[in-house]
């Protein structure tokens, strides 16, 4: 996610975007719609940020 991207979420929805968390997985635009690759790297993404911290 871009930073105009959380501005407009922001700007649209603001009582709900300060309840929520917003996650950034800095995935490149390259991939092409159910692309294995784009697949891999966002379940390792997403592994990392939601699941990794709590098993800290």
């Amino acid at each position: 996610m871009e930073e105009f991207q959380r501005e407009e979420l922001a700007k649209r929805f603001p009582n709900i975007y300060l309840q929520k968390q917003i996650l950034c997985l800095d995935v490149p635009d390259v991939y092409t719609y159910d692309q294995p690759e784009l697949k891999l790297l966002l379940q390792q993404r997403l592994t990392e940020r939601l699941i990794e911290p709590f098993l800290e």
